[in-house]
This record gives C-alpha cells, structure tokens and sequence, in this order.
C-alpha cells in the first residue's frame, strides 16, 4: 500500500499528458496521410481514383460512429482497458490496410481501423482533463494539441513522401511501431485508477446507435459521393439524403424520448458546453476546409509542386507547435475567452489578407499566412476547450469528449465537401461572366488580343487559346477567393458565442444534472 501510495504521489501528471498525446496524434495524423497517397493505393489496388475515395469515406464513417459510444465502453471495461483495446484494433486494422489486395480488403480493414481509431481522441481528452486540476486545464490542452492541431498538417507531406519514396503501403505500416510504443507506454504508465469498472449493469442504446448510424452513413456518402454526381440531380444522393432526414428526425425524438439514449441531451444542460460544441462544428468545418483550398491554391494559381505546398504546412506547422504551450500558459493565466477571441481575430485576418491574394504570391507569404491562420487555430483549440470542459463532472467527461469531437468531425466533413462545391461552382459562374466579356464588341478584349498577336508572334486562334486560359485560370483564382471569405465571414459568427460563454476566475460551480 505504501509503494502504490508512493506512486500515486510521485506520479507527474506531464507524463501522463504525453503518453495520452501519442495515441491521439497518430489517430489524427491516419485520418489525413492517405489522402495525397490515393493515386498510389488506386494504382495499387487497380481501381479508379473515384472508387478509392471509398478509403477515406470507410474510415470517416466508421470513426465517426465509434465517438458518442466511446463512453459505453469506457464504462464497461474501463478508460485505460478500453483505450489499449482500442489501439490494438488499431494497430492490426492498420497492418492490415497495408496488406490489402484488393478494393474491398481495404475498405473493410479502414472500417475497422475507424473503429479502432474512434475512441483514441475523446477517451485520451478525458483521462487528460481527469489528471490535471481544473485551474492547469489550459497549460494541458496547449500540450495536447499538438496531436490535434499538427498532426492534420504533417499528415498530407508524411503520406506524400512516403508514398514518393517508398510505398503507399508504408501509410498503414508506420502506425505498428507508434501503435506498439504506445501500448506499452499506456500499459505501463496509465494508472489503473482509469479503469473505474464498478461492474455495474450499463444499457446500451441499440435503437439510438442504429438511428446514429442511418444518419452519420448517408450523410458521409453524400458528402463525398455529392460533387461527382451533381448533388440532388442524382437519384442517388436524392435517397441517401431522405434516409439521412428521417434517421435524424427519428434520432432526435428518440433522444428526448428515451431515459437512457446513446447522446445524453443532459449534457446539452451546460451552457459553455453546448456554446462550445457549436464553436467546434464551425472550426471544424474552416480548419479542415483551410486544409483543402489553402494547397490547391498553391498548386492550380500560383503552380507550386505538390511536394512545396506540403512544405509549407511543414513549416507553418511548426509555428503551431511553437505556440501550442505558450497558448496553454495563457490560458491558465488570463481571460480563455479573450484569448479564443484573439484566435479568431488573427484566423480572420489571415483570411482576409488571402482574399487579396493573386497568382503572383510568393512562398514566404504562403508560409506566413499559413502559419498565421494555424496560430490564429492554436489561440482558439485551447481556451475553448478549456471553457467548454471546466464545469463537466468526471461522470459525464468522456461523453462530453466524445461528442465534442464528433461535432468536429462532422463539421469538417461538411466543410470540404463544401468547399470543393463552392470552388467549381463559383469557378463556373466566373468564367461565365468573363467569357461574356471577352468578344469583338469589347475594346479591352481587342487590344489585348493584339497585343498577344504581336508580342508572342502568333495567331489568332492560339491567341484566343491564349486568352481563354486565362480566363480558366482567373475565374478559379476568383472562386477560391470567394471560398476564403466564407471561411472568413464563418469565423466572425463563432465570436457572439465565444462571448455568451461564461468565465470566473474562481472554481466554477456549474455542472451537468442527473
């Protein structure tokens, strides 16, 4: 008793911070790593680059069903049992991923792997928030979101480079010796106190996971499958939409009418928490769109290799990485609220400088303001965690993290699948518009014409080919601008529910109801 009392006291609740960190960076990291490497897998596997976006979509699903039932299990096994479980899935899901010969192999090992993935992030948050005293909750998150805020930056160059230089295998291959190293880390250090199996009867909501489960899947498929097939001028994505409906609509009545649903609308109870969970959707939607539109603009305008613009997420990533802890420090010090405010603001300004941006942008630019946005990211991931988790009680926490990051995840979901939308759309109705402007009866058009005709010694139809791409180039330069202030204007609406947010510098008293 007493060594176990000396261990308990001697125990450094950093150590733990850093061992929960690794299951979640590599989680993360998995989630974004196979999307530069699909060509290769579509190679691989002798399949289109359309049906191996099935890769990503399995995966996605399949994690995103596991975070709201994260907490069942952790009830039923324990935190600590449940979270070396779930890295064991993990791990072989992803052995297996790398041994796939076919199309389908893969598709059922990412759906395992998202299952085993699922429950890494919310169970490590919680045994995170469980450690450390309410009042050191910021200085934690800074050191935990690196996981979170880096990993999806490093994730895009990691799997380009593995797959340029070795083989797309190696994407799913690298995960075994993490996956082991934090076994054994989890095993050995996590004290078993996590655990808290009371060996008490836990219900699970069979109805509400299958109702979850018809809403999240068509919603996904959607997503992904929508802009291919011309969203709802396909029968398709018209019938997968009506599932999703009615599945939702269903899910909510049978929310607040069940007594034990799989998402407890008591949590919704917590003002700084339901606030919060709004906040996360839309950064969500914004970090992962960012994610999307910022390398294309790179490669399609201003004609950056593939291999540059994942440098720059390399090197602004490590700007991110520099004021993770600094953010944490803050945090813990002053107002979270002011400090998540100044986060959005310097988001919003690097959005908005990039509005201006043109063909012309040079690559320290594209770093700054890469770098810029993922700082502006880090000023607002940590106190809003902290705002949105100080008044949870142990008994909800590992729900509350589930849910959390489900609502981002969901978010951004929807927000590259928006995106990627708006960009074509947007890129269409330019080229219209500048199309109509380009013919004989426009002065400008005339003499630039010419002009081309004169200086580059050429025809008038290669001219005119001339022009056109121009035009090509210009009216996606224009959409992605567009795409940008909507990032811009989504920022500037999460700022009245930062504000409405509740901040005492005392213990707060506010807890979730039974």
């Amino acid at each position: 008793m007493q060594t176990a009392a000396l261990k308990k006291r001697t125990l450094n609740p950093w150590i733990i911070a850093a061992v929960v960190m690794f299951p979640t960076a590599i989680e993360i990291l998995d989630s974004t790593v196979a999307n530069v490497a699909l060509p290769y897998i579509s190679g691989g596997l002798a399949v289109s680059i359309n049906q191996s976006t099935w890769i990503l979509t399995a995966y996605i699903v399949s994690n995103a069903i596991m975070l709201p039932i994260t907490y069942w299990f952790s009830d039923k096994i324990g935190r600590k049992n449940f979270l070396l479980a779930s890295i064991v899935v993990f791990t072989f899901a992803s052995i297996m991923c790398g041994f796939s010969t076919s199309l389908g192999e893969m598709i059922f090992y990412r759906i395992l792997q998202g299952f085993g993935g699922g429950g890494l992030t919310p169970l490590s948050q919680s045994i995170l928030l469980d450690v450390f005293p309410k009042e050191k909750h910021g200085q934690a998150m800074g050191f935990f979101g690196f996981g979170i805020l880096v990993a999806p930056i490093i994730g895009p160059y990691l799997g380009g480079w593995l797959s340029d230089n070795y083989s797309w295998h190696w994407i799913f291959f690298i995960n075994v010796p993490i996956g082991i190293i934090a076994f054994a880390l989890i095993k050995y250090i996590i004290p078993n106190k996590f655990n808290n199996n009371k060996k008490k009867s836990i219900h699970l909501d069979y109805i509400g996971l299958s109702l979850l489960i018809l809403f999240l899947t068509p919603l996904q498929i959607m997503l992904d499958k929508g802009q291919q097939s011309d969203w709802f001028g396909s029968n398709f994505i018209v019938f997968l939409f009506v599932i999703m409906l009615i599945a939702f609509i269903t899910l909510i009545f049978w929310l607040i009418k069940s007594k034990d649903p799989i998402i407890s609308l008591k949590i919704f109870k917590n003002k700084n928490y339901s606030l919060a969970v709004i906040i996360f959707f839309i950064r969500g939607f914004v970090f992962y769109a960012f994610g999307v539109i910022y390398p294309l603009f790179m490669e399609n305008i201003s004609g950056y290799t593939a291999t540059i613009s994942g440098e720059v997420n390399m090197i602004s990533g490590i700007a991110v990485m520099i004021m993770m802890p600094i953010t944490g420090w803050l945090t813990s010090k002053y107002n979270p609220k002011a400090i998540a405010l100044s986060g959005v603001f310097l988001s919003c300004f690097a959005c908005f400088y990039i509005t201006g941006f043109n063909a012309q942008v040079n690559f320290n630019t594209f770093v700054f303001y890469r770098a810029l946005f993922g700082v502006g990211s880090a000023l607002m991931f940590i106190p809003l965690n902290t705002l949105a988790f100080s008044s949870i009680t142990k008994e909800f926490m590992t729900k509350c993290t589930g849910m959390s990051n489900l609502a981002r995840s969901i978010g951004g979901s929807i927000g590259i699948s928006v995106v990627t939308t708006l960009s074509i759309r947007r890129s269409q109705l330019h080229q219209n518009i500048l199309v109509d402007n380009t013919n004989i009866l426009n002065h400008q058009f005339i003499h630039t014409l010419n002009t081309i005709q004169t200086q580059l010694h050429v025809g008038t139809q290669e001219a005119y080919q001339i022009i056109y791409n121009t035009v090509l180039k210009e009216s996606l330069l224009m959409s992605y601008l567009d795409v940008f202030q909507l990032m811009l204007i989504l920022l500037l609406i999460t700022v009245p529910f930062i504000l409405l947010m509740i901040y005492k510098k005392k213990k707060v008293s506010l807890k979730v109801s039974h």
